[in-house]
């Protein structure tokens, strides 16, 4: 399984991890947060199956760009609209806060769209 770092804790809700185009981020994957834990050895083999991590969060590709992708934890439910038994369902997202360290906030102003006007810069994104 190919590891990637925070790299920024912009505030409790995003965070910049180094996984971007240039290593085939792609939008609404799913990263898991980890602190790396103690190695597991199959006793009848010797061979080692992996680390026992502490899974921090799991958090969702909310933007790419070509070295870094921006992440956010995302909650999605979903609610029968007329009856627990209907197949008709609601589905909502939100974001959630990360269990981050605050004094490693940046509070970096993330940028928003706006309009787009004759002039600007069109980035073709790869497939």
């Amino acid at each position: 399984m190919q590891e990637y770092k925070v790299i920024e804790i912009i505030d409790e809700y995003n965070v910049i991890i180094d996984y971007g185009f240039d290593k085939g981020a792609v939008q609404g994957e799913k990263l898991r947060i980890i602190s790396k834990g103690e190695e597991i050895i199959d006793k009848a083999t010797g061979s080692s199956l992996g680390t026992l991590d502490a899974i921090k969060a799991v958090v969702s590709v909310k933007t790419v760009y070509a070295k870094f992708s921006l992440c956010h934890r995302v909650r999605i439910s979903e609610v029968p609209i007329l009856s627990p038994l209907s197949e008709l369902v609601h589905r909502s997202s939100r974001e959630e806060r990360l269990p981050v360290d605050p004094n490693m906030m940046t509070h970096r102003k993330i940028p928003e769209g706006g309009v787009i006007v004759v002039g600007d810069t069109a980035l073709l994104l790869p497939n």
